[in-house]
């Protein structure tokens, strides 16, 4: 993920359709795997104290799915795989402060 030059608007979408509410404490988005050279990331972070239920955006590309790297929900070590060997898909629960990070495999 490392690179030589800032974010463009076409890298990153955000999922987030009220930036004004000052009562959200969940923010999402997704880093564009076709213009960073790799496959997509998405990453939540719900700073709620409470379970949210996440819809998951599509994957950018459509022969694709998400497939879960962390959860700091989950309790060492499956909190993180390396292999990203988990598919999920439409609603993930997120727990309260918890954050998740996902990556777009074929």
């Amino acid at each position: 993920l490392g690179r030589a030059e800032f974010l463009k608007k076409d890298d990153m979408t955000w999922h987030e359709d009220n930036w004004d509410n000052t009562e959200s404490c969940f923010v999402a988005f997704t880093l564009n795997g076709d213009s960073l050279g790799c496959g997509s990331v998405y990453v939540a972070f719900n700073a709620h104290e409470y379970w949210l239920q996440n819809e998951l955006p599509k994957c950018p590309n459509d022969n694709a799915s998400w497939h879960r790297v962390v959860d700091t929900n989950l309790a060492s070590p499956r909190d993180f795989d390396g292999e990203a060997s988990r598919e999920v898909s439409g609603v993930y629960s997120m727990a309260p402060y918890s954050a998740i990070m996902l990556v777009e495999k074929q």
